[in-house]
């Protein structure tokens, strides 16, 4: 009997640690989302009108917050990040979506490796040979 109930105490254990540890269903998409984000940095013309106000973006080392101009078009307002960090977008832990803030290339490297492995793998495609 102490037996059979060291079985049940050890298989509960082992199922509440895996319902802990399981990736949130939203952490392979904001890794995505993420990547997507700062190549989407590339694309921006920081010297011209920004369209969305509050819109946050990153302009190398630095990031941009498009806010009011004097002259009623949105401008980009550039703020340096610290000599040691680069702007960078980076997944959410805790809920769906994405943040843009300064931090070093290798943690942004491995927040995002560590959003992106929680992906579902591709299944690979079978190689057959043709016969001619």
């Amino acid at each position: 009997m102490k037996f059979f109930l060291s079985i049940v105490v050890y298989a509960l254990a082992i199922l509440a640690t895996t319902a802990v540890c399981a990736d949130p269903p939203f952490t392979c998409q904001n890794g995505r989302d993420a990547v997507a984000l700062q190549k989407s940095f590339a694309k921006i013309d920081f010297t011209k009108p920004c369209p969305t106000l509050n819109q946050i973006a990153c302009d190398g080392d630095s990031t941009a917050k498009c806010t009011p101009g004097a002259d009623g078009n949105n401008v980009w307002s550039i703020q340096p990040c610290a000599a040691t960090l680069k702007c960078f977008a980076l997944p959410l832990v805790n809920k769906a979506g994405t943040s843009v803030t300064c931090d070093t290339q290798a943690d942004r490297d491995d927040r995002v490796n560590r959003a992106l492995a929680t992906c579902p793998k591709k299944k690979k495609r079978s190689m057959r040979m043709r016969k001619i």
